[in-house]
């Protein structure tokens, strides 16, 4: 049975339909999403915030699906956790901000909300 949100995509929509910088433009590293994401301009954090959770929306966030990759968000948490759980990996891994923001996101949430291994019969 596959899960639903139509009020998180329509969010999530909302969300990157506004952003018209740098992060719109194409494929974005962890430097520039880490930069929004530090940024003095508000403006600029929430076109971060909606890009963590356009990632985190398309990515999953429900147990194990066809990526090579799992996470599993439990119930009731906010875009604010996902938000400052990619931060404080972008922070704590400088060295990998080279890389796609997206896989570091993803990366970031694996880390932070691993999936549990299926209980055996």
């Amino acid at each position: 049975m596959t899960k639903t949100y139509p009020m998180r995509a329509a969010t999530t929509a909302i969300l990157l339909a506004g952003a018209t910088s740098a992060l719109a433009s194409g494929f974005v590293d962890g430097t520039a999403l880490y930069n929004f994401m530090t940024s003095e301009k508000q403006s600029e954090r929430e076109q971060a915030l909606g890009y963590v959770l356009g990632v985190a929306d398309v990515s999953g966030g429900d147990g194990a699906t066809k990526h090579a990759f799992c996470f599993d968000f439990p119930a009731g948490v906010s875009g604010g956790q996902v938000y400052n759980t990619i931060k404080r990996y972008l922070e704590e891994h400088p060295e990998s901000r080279r890389q796609p923001a997206s896989g570091l996101a993803q990366a970031a949430l694996v880390e932070a909300f691993p999936c549990k291994p299926p209980k055996q019969k």
